[in-house]
Order: structure tokens, then C-alpha cells, then sequence
């Protein structure tokens, strides 16, 4: 178990988690889409009093997801929070990516996929129509060096 520090709630349910190493021993970054979700059928009597606003199995405005990037430390037996962007709520089925220094989200089910930059700003978001499920992950890859043939 490790220790939190700062004042913030800590994930509750996650898809799509990256690990991120440092130089040094024991020390690394952890990406995740934070669902926010208190879904869990294998602990019934859990208590989620600690995850304040946290939803359930639909898709809603009173509730929100996010992009966490955390720095485990090993060493000291700690985690923080580094970086939190605010995303739409998707209880399932969700995932973030860091690409050259922007973040791309997937926000499942509600069907909806964006990029931030660095500082959480959104650049362009992006909704599907006529999906009756959800959008399962959305990564964004440049392509160079790639070939293609008929």
C-alpha cells in the first residue's frame, strides 16, 4: 500500500493505465483514465465514502472522469497527483494516451473521443453517431516509416 499525498480522491476504477519509467530506481509515472465509477460486483460492502460525486453504470452530467497522471515513489512509499484534466463521464470502457506531449482520451460510452494539450486545454473533440454500444480505445499514431502497399 502506498501513501497519498496532497488533497485529492484517489481513482475509482480506471481503464487504460501506462506505465512511465525515470531514471531513477522505484520512482515512475502512472497514466489512467480515471472512470470515476463505483461499480464493483466483487466487493459489495465496500464503502465509497471516500469518493465523493462517484457514479454509477450510466452515463451521466452529474458525474465526471478524468485524466490522472500520478508519480509513484516506491522508495518513500508514496503517491501524488500531477496532472488532472476533466473529462466526460464514461463508467466502462474508456482510455488515455500521451502523444508528443498531448493527451488522448477516449470517453466510451458515451461514444466520444478528444485531444488536450499539455495544459489540459482541449484542442478538438470528436462524437460518433448512429453507434448503438461504445468506443472501445482511440490512440493517435503519426505513422512515419510506416508502408502501405495494394
Amino acid at each position: 500500500m502506498l501513501n497519498k499525498v496532497g488533497n485529492f480522491t484517489s481513482q475509482a476504477g480506471q481503464h487504460s493505465v501506462t506505465y512511465i519509467p525515470t531514471e531513477t530506481a522505484g520512482v515512475y509515472y502512472l497514466e489512467i483514465f480515471n472512470n470515476n465509477s463505483v461499480i464493483m460486483n466483487s466487493r459489495t460492502n465496500f464503502s465509497w465514502t471516500n469518493y465523493p460525486n462517484s457514479g454509477g453504470a450510466t452515463t451521466s452530467n452529474d458525474y465526471q472522469s478524468s485524466y490522472y497522471k500520478y508519480l509513484v515513489n516506491e522508495n518513500t512509499g508514496s503517491y501524488q497527483l500531477v496532472k488532472k484534466i476533466s473529462l466526460p463521464y464514461s463508467p466502462f470502457i474508456s482510455s488515455v494516451q500521451t502523444n508528443d506531449n498531448n493527451v488522448v482520451t477516449d470517453s466510451g460510452m458515451t461514444a466520444a473521443f478528444a485531444e488536450y494539450d499539455a495544459d489540459g486545454k482541449l484542442i478538438q473533440s470528436f462524437e460518433t453517431t448512429g453507434i448503438t454500444k461504445f468506443i472501445y480505445r482511440v490512440y493517435k499514431y503519426d505513422f512515419n516509416n510506416f508502408y502501405f502497399a495494394n
